[in-house]
């Protein structure tokens, strides 16, 4: 549901710190920016006109139509035909106030201007924003992110894996880590999904055909790619050794929903892998922790594991 968080830890947490704000002895400062409020923290949130109440709730709204223009050329929209405009120009001013200052909109028009169409502002027109449901929560966005999806989807090789990246996110409902979408791009393909992370090969000799997964480096090269757009962010965790993909909300949420109308087999079929990798690989780890803590002079000689139970090798 809007504005719950999922995870029980983070819950207990902030609602602890809202509970003990106002003692002296717990003095600190917490930040949280959200798309959404959190009703988890409805009780400790701080009413007009009094001082009461640890969680002060503000909200920033959209940018001004002067910031949204300053964020759009920093972006890379530029320049209106052959000439260059700076940021106080009317024609981005405009685009400013066409998408209501929605910032993420605004960044990835900026970005999809400067490397689809030389920076021109004028071509935004072909994003159609003037269609785009104001009343729906990142409708402008939705059109941009549908900009980006036509584009890749009749350009070369790594605009058409990009995409495929795109939509695998659309999967998630938060960062994706590189062992599920290394699951993702395992044999065989998924189609509709993963057609394009595949490649195929015919051997010189015997004429057949095989069908191969993605190197690494095509990988990420479609990565770096998005990047360069602000579709997508690479986190880094050292302490983990783990490397999560991440979008925004609102990306995931349209290639999702996109995956989900167009290809449901193909949708249904890619939950299902990912729910048999987290099965079994949650049941590995579950074991190898057991194995671990066994006193080493008990440890069983010769066992064949699997899924949480063992039997007597031969």
């Amino acid at each position: 549901m809007g504005g719950q968080l999922r995870a029980p830890g983070v819950q207990s947490l902030l609602k602890q710190l809202a509970r003990k704000a106002n003692n002296d002895e717990n003095l600190g400062f917490c930040l949280i920016t959200t798309r959404e409020p959190l009703t988890d923290l409805t009780e400790f949130q701080r009413r007009s006109q009094s001082s009461l109440g640890s969680v002060l709730h503000v909200d920033l709204g959209n940018l001004t139509d002067e910031a949204g223009a300053a964020l759009l050329h920093h972006a890379g929209a530029n320049r209106s035909g052959p000439a260059e405009i700076n940021p106080n120009d009317n024609e981005i001013i405009s685009a400013s106030r066409e998408v209501n200052g929605h910032a993420l909109t605004l960044n990835l028009l900026g970005r999809f201007l400067a490397r689809a169409h030389g920076g021109d502002i004028r071509r935004r027109d072909l994003v159609k924003l003037e269609e785009a449901d104001h009343k729906e929560p990142g409708g402008t966005t939705f059109k941009m992110l549908a900009a980006f999806e036509n584009w890749f989807a009749r350009d070369g090789d790594i605009e058409a894996r990009s995409l495929s990246i795109l939509r695998l996110l659309g999967l998630f409902d938060r960062p994706a880590n590189s062992d599920c979408m290394a699951a993702l791009r395992e044999p065989p393909v998924i189609a509709g999904l993963t057609d394009h992370l595949f490649t195929a090969r015919r051997d010189a000799v015997s004429g057949t055909w095989t069908i191969q997964g993605l190197s690494e480096q095509s990988w990420n090269s479609g990565i770096s790619f998005l990047k360069d757009f602000g579709l997508v962010n690479i986190h880094e965790i050292s302490d983990e050794h783990e490397r999560l993909i991440d979008c925004h909300a609102l990306i995931r949420e349209f290639f999702g929903r996109r995956i989900e109308s167009t290809c449901p087999i193909g949708f249904s079929t890619a939950h299902l892998r990912l729910y048999k990798y987290l099965k079994h690989s949650t049941a590995q780890h579950r074991i190898s922790a057991e194995f671990n803590h066994w006193p080493s002079a008990s440890l069983p000689s010769c066992k064949t594991w699997s899924l949480g139970k063992h039997s007597s090798g031969s």
